[in-house]
């Protein structure tokens, strides 16, 4: 994979001079650091095959709670090109650090308040798990932002917090956390910068688990008559490249009886209720958050 150290720096140093909101479906935008949904609850709650998943980059998560769960064939596409760069820090903090220290790590990196010396004692710890690419854009991003009180350097992020981090498989104690550490390096994970609308259709591959995150919720933002029948449609492309019995996943938020999704104009009938999953975590239930899922049917011989 080429990455364009240059590019990305100017990028993020224009994005931190910006407002901390959603900036497009850009090849530079602000990122998740750290899930917003509650990715432990759909890996636990249903049996599928692990052999081969497909997923969203975003932060990381997503991939780290699939090898948690015994996938080591991973596919990673997103079409941010910062979420390399926070990919490969996490996972390096992962090899690193132990279970507390990589939570603290977490929200070190994206805390306002917190002195940068900190940011950079923990990049010089990583420093021997991180391309030099990935080293060098925080090492240089870091001293661009220090000391400077118009810059937002937490705007290139969200979702570092300890409510996040509970949402995930592998940090649900520190069992889960060793497990992930001895099996992170043995996983083969392919990374690649790619539009979800029509990446599917460039595929050749299949897989047993596609997660898709809550992007149809953001199509809305770049496309506001996103609608019913284009969800089906990017479901059903999607859907066309999983494995019998395998599953698909689209997370939703403020999903319930008297609640449409958010800024989709879709409610929970006309996606069907049988394929809408309620999280069972009480502070995420109550919000409404649940998760679309389809499961290709075996074929029958």
């Amino acid at each position: 994979m080429n990455i364009d150290l240059e590019e990305a720096l100017r990028a993020s140093m224009d994005l931190i001079y910006g407002v901390h909101f959603f900036h497009g479906f850009k090849d530079y935008a602000s990122t998740y650091f750290v899930t917003s949904e509650c990715i432990k609850d759909y890996l636990k709650a249903h049996e599928f095959l692990k052999n081969r998943a497909l997923t969203i980059l975003s932060g990381g998560d997503q991939v780290f709670n699939l090898i948690t769960s015994g996938v080591y064939e991973i596919d990673a596409f997103d079409s941010n090109k910062l979420t390399y760069f926070v990919y490969h820090l996490r996972k390096a903090m992962i090899n690193i650090f132990p279970f507390q220290d990589f939570k603290k790590a977490n929200l070190i990196f994206t805390s306002a308040s917190d002195n940068f010396s900190n940011h950079l004692d923990i990049l010089e710890k990583v420093k021997p798990h991180l391309p030099e690419e990935v080293h060098e854009y925080f090492r240089k991003m870091l001293e661009f932002s220090d000391g400077n009180p118009m810059i937002n350097f937490e705007s290139l992020y969200y979702g570092a917090n300890n409510i996040s981090l509970s949402r995930n498989n592998y940090l649900v104690n520190e069992d889960a956390y060793k497990k992930l550490q001895k099996s992170i390096n043995d996983a083969n994970v392919n990374i690649t910068f790619a539009d979800a609308l029509s990446f599917s259709e460039e595929l050749s591959s299949t897989y047993d688990i596609i997660l898709l995150s809550n992007i149809a919720d953001y199509f809305s933002y770049a496309k506001p008559e996103f609608g019913l029948k284009d969800f089906k449609e990017f479901i059903t492309s999607y859907m066309k490249i999983l494995n019998p019995d395998g599953i698909l996943i689209n997370y939703l938020y403020k999903i319930n009886d008297q609640n449409p999704i958010r800024n989709l104009p879709i409610t929970k009938e006309d996606l069907g209720s049988d394929n809408i999953y309620p999280v069972t975590t009480p502070i995420f239930r109550n919000a409404g958050e649940g998760y679309y899922l389809e499961r290709k049917p075996k074929i029958k011989r």
